[in-house]
């Protein structure tokens, strides 16, 4: 549970509530505390202030002037000579005519200009804020003035706030809890359906992501599904080539074992056959030999470990001398071959090997898909580019294949390997090497129609530094 998306997910979104809810509270409850305190720290100090200095400018503090000034105010306040003697009414545990304790007249008496502080009575619970100021005659001590006002509904509004504010919160976090619940199951959703789509495709077994955004996670659906897509094909293929390999490689093999040992045990009756056996072993082994290069290249190029040595190449001689090797197996089945080139090509900096390799491949491919009309090389310059089509009167390409005819493994002519399809890696390495060579290919086909293929190659400037 707590390895899965959705959970941390809904924690982290959750996390960050906290984060800005907790401190919100804390934030909200200081503000509330800090004014009304200082209100009235204010309303009590300004009382003690203004009670100080209407008792100093009396010549004599009498209870009747003391009295007057208690009936202007809602708050107690305790008047005592400079012996502790409280001289205003009694009021909480202070009596008039009692002496006030010593731990309020002491500050005072030590020189202090005034002190505060709260209390709490123990019998009502009542909660006091109080400030004490000394009374001064000629600059000396001379009494005191304690007032204390009751701040029990301030404590009660303050729980008042927090209660609601606590209540705020709990309630903000519950819609939170809720909105992260649902935001994490559906950003998760998406992604555990793609997980068991992706098993389902391990396993492989044909399966589609339903997309239903288009953001970040409907292009990762789509792309599940074309990795569907190309697998299921890929193993389709694979399925084919190992068959078609197996039997490739069985047939030439017994060939070359049968024949030999006719050989071998001299069971032949002339020269003409021993020949002819000869023959059969040598055409067998160049088409094993054929086979196993072609898988060596594709795995070659599909690590990346294939090397190309690229220098200035006679693009018109390279041509002129692939369709020369081609021209006997077009003869033979009475096919032309024609060879146009529209104007003087410029070198191309390109490997030249491999280069001729896609050429005669294509050549090749050409001349076994078409049994008769002609076959044709063109080549031309287009805007800094080397064009090069190969077109034949051939079969063609069924609509269907066309998509797939550069895939690895893919095989239009499934059943006449060796008359004609090959095993499927031609057209895969043609595409391989083109890319490789900064180049592009492309097909158009129509069935019984022909076929052509189109390279195109950007032609790189050479220059050159005179010492």
């Amino acid at each position: 549970m707590f390895n899965r998306v959705g959970f941390k997910w809904g924690a982290l979104i959750m996390a960050l509530f906290l984060i800005i809810l907790v401190p919100l509270a804390v934030l909200i409850d200081r503000i509330f505390a800090n004014i009304y305190s200082d209100y009235v720290d204010a309303s009590v100090e300004k009382l003690a202030t203004r009670a100080v200095m209407q008792l100093e400018q009396e010549p004599v503090i009498t209870s009747d002037r003391i009295d007057l000034m208690l009936s202007l105010s809602d708050d107690a306040i305790i008047v005592f000579d400079k012996n502790g003697k409280i001289l205003s009414r009694s009021a909480y545990e202070f009596f008039e005519q009692d002496t006030i304790d010593a731990q309020w007249r002491e500050p005072l008496e030590n020189g202090e200009k005034s002190y505060t502080g709260s209390r709490t009575e123990n019998a009502t619970g009542a909660r006091y804020h109080y400030v004490a100021k000394p009374l001064l005659k000629a600059g000396k001590y001379n009494g005191g003035v304690l007032v204390m006002s009751n701040v029990t509904s301030w404590y009660d509004t303050m729980n008042q706030v927090r209660y609601w504010t606590l209540r705020s919160i709990l309630m903000a976090i519950l819609l939170a809890f809720v909105y992260t619940m649902l935001v994490s199951w559906k950003l998760s959703r998406p992604l555990v359906n793609m997980t068991a789509a992706t098993r389902k495709i391990a396993k492989g077994q044909d399966t589609k992501v339903v997309v239903a955004s288009k953001d970040e996670l409907g292009v990762l659906g789509e792309s599940i599904n074309d990795l569907s897509v190309e697998l299921n094909n890929y193993r389709k293929n694979r399925s084919e080539l190992l068959a078609n390999i197996s039997h490739e490689l069985r047939t030439p093999v017994s060939y070359l074992q049968g024949y030999a040992q006719l050989i071998e045990n001299g069971q032949y009756h002339s020269d003409e056959e021993l020949k002819k056996y000869a023959h059969i072993i040598d055409t067998e082994s160049v088409r094993l030999s054929k086979l196993i290069q072609d898988v060596f290249d594709l795995s070659k190029m599909e690590e990346g470990m294939m090397t190309f040595y690229k220098q200035a190449v006679d693009i018109e001689e390279l041509l002129e001398g692939a369709a020369d090797k081609v021209q006997l197996k077009a003869q033979q089945k009475n096919l032309a071959l024609d060879v146009a080139i529209q104007q003087p090509l410029q070198d191309l900096e390109t490997d030249g090997m491999r280069f001729e390799q896609i050429i005669i491949n294509l050549l090749q491919n050409a001349v076994n898909y078409t049994q008769q009309g002609t076959i044709t090389l063109r080549a031309f310059e287009k805007k800094a580019t080397l064009m090069i089509e190969i077109s034949d009167t051939g079969t063609g390409i069924p609509a269907e294949d066309v998509p797939f005819i550069f895939d690895r493994f893919h095989r239009v002519e499934k059943s006449r390997v060796r008359d004609k399809g090959g095993t499927g890696l031609g057209l895969a390495i043609v595409k391989a090497l083109t890319e490789a060579l900064d180049g592009e290919i492309a097909v158009e086909s129509v069935e019984n129609q022909g076929t052509t293929f189109r390279l195109s190659f950007p032609i790189h400037t050479f220059s050159t530094t005179n010492d």
